[in-house]
């Protein structure tokens, strides 16, 4: 697989940022469901949850990809983590220290919690504290926790193991997932079979097992070829899952034990299936929408801020019933809620973009010159 800029993985990137800010927005905006339609919006926008396994099947077919096509070349390691802190470091702590700052001025520093969501240890605190002890507005970093963590380690065994052997050891990684969070549900602890990253690798691993399939000499198309059976057993587990329980919810022992498992590889075998053929097949189609793609480049900073905006916007009043109802619906005040929410946070996406992030990545002196005598592409993935 040869690295190359593919719409369907940006349009894959803004599906999943855009389903876990109807999540959040349907979560604080006290919308309860009313009427029927009340019932299926929230239906639909509380599976939003399911975004952030989009990011690790994404980011796991990404990042080990990256690391495959590169681990010949020289300095091929440290170039990779110079990319991801150019990347995910600057916006991030500017995220961080203004949340600080206004937390600070309410007399509630305290609950951000520094010493752990600066060091992307925010996962292992909730894990053992609960999410009640950290601030509402830092709660999804616990997502870029694991994000972080699996990129620290991760490099240093796609570079050291051959692909024959990382194949197993991502099914390994797939398999031990549905053995973590049973085993932490079974402990009393739910909530750390959420955030913590071996219970939560099952995504990763899929997207770095289709990572490595397309290293073949068939590439993409020979991958998504292969995984096209997983993809149609693991959607009859969902189907049936769905059928039977009603909703895809996390605390569910069958979504514990195998339909996550089972989602994570409907959403990769989709990702390939999708990136292969392009605008040839319908997904491919829906996920090269332009809107989606669009929302791809500012993603990084919709997740950042999205919650903080949501929360704040909810605090001043502005929920699903500052609207007066219209024939028991609270949908009005609900997308009234996700519109400003929306705007706002889109547009402290493109600020953070443009003052950030994009001059840290394509502007900073350690850019320049890793470009000019490696004579790497300097985009970032």
């Amino acid at each position: 697989m040869r690295a190359q800029r593919l719409p369907a993985l940006d349009g894959l990137r803004g599906l999943a940022v855009l389903a876990v800010f109807l999540y959040h927005a349907a979560f604080f905006s006290g919308l309860q469901g009313r009427t029927p339609l009340d019932r299926a919006v929230l239906a639909v926008a509380l599976h939003g949850w399911l975004g952030v396994d989009l990011f690790f099947v994404l980011s796991g077919f990404l990042i080990t990809g990256i690391l495959l096509e590169t681990r010949d070349q020289p300095g091929a390691l440290g170039h990779f983590y110079l990319r991801r802190v150019q990347r995910i470091v600057p916006a991030y702590f500017v995220a961080l220290g203004v949340q600080a700052i206004v937390l600070l001025s309410l007399g509630k520093v305290a609950s951000a919690r520094l010493a752990w969501t600066a060091s992307w240890l925010t996962n292992v605190f909730v894990a053992r504290e609960g999410w009640a002890a950290l601030a509402p507005t830092m709660q999804h970093y616990w997502s870029l926790a694991v994000e972080e963590q699996f990129y620290l380690l991760w490099p240093l065994l796609a570079i050291a193991v051959k692909p024959e052997r990382l194949k197993w050891i991502c099914v390994v990684g797939v398999l031990g997932s549905s053995l973590g969070r049973v085993c932490f549900a079974q402990a009393g602890n739910p909530v750390a079979g959420y955030v913590l990253l071996p219970a939560r690798m099952d995504g990763l691993a899929i997207g770095a097992l289709l990572a490595v399939m397309a290293q073949g000499a068939d590439g993409l198309a020979g991958a998504a070829r292969a995984a096209r059976g997983w993809g149609w057993l693991a959607g009859a587990a969902v189907v049936s899952l769905v059928a039977i329980r009603g909703r895809l919810d996390y605390g569910d022992p069958f979504m514990l034990a195998f339909g996550m498992n089972a989602f994570v590889i409907v959403a990769g075998v989709l990702m390939v299936n999708a990136a292969a053929s392009g605008r040839a097949s319908l997904v491919g189609r829906l996920l090269e929408a332009r809107p989606l793609v669009a929302a791809a480049r500012y993603s990084y900073a919709i997740y950042l801020w999205h919650q903080p905006v949501i929360i704040c916007l909810t605090t001043l009043g502005l929920t699903a019933r500052v609207v007066p109802a219209i024939a028991g619906s609270e949908l009005p005040g609900f997308l009234l809620l996700a519109g400003v929410a929306g705007v706002l946070t889109v547009a402290i996406a493109v600020a953070s973009w443009r003052w950030v992030e994009a001059p840290v990545l394509y502007r900073s002196p350690s850019t320049l010159m890793i470009t000019r005598f490696l004579r790497w592409p300097s985009h970032s993935p």
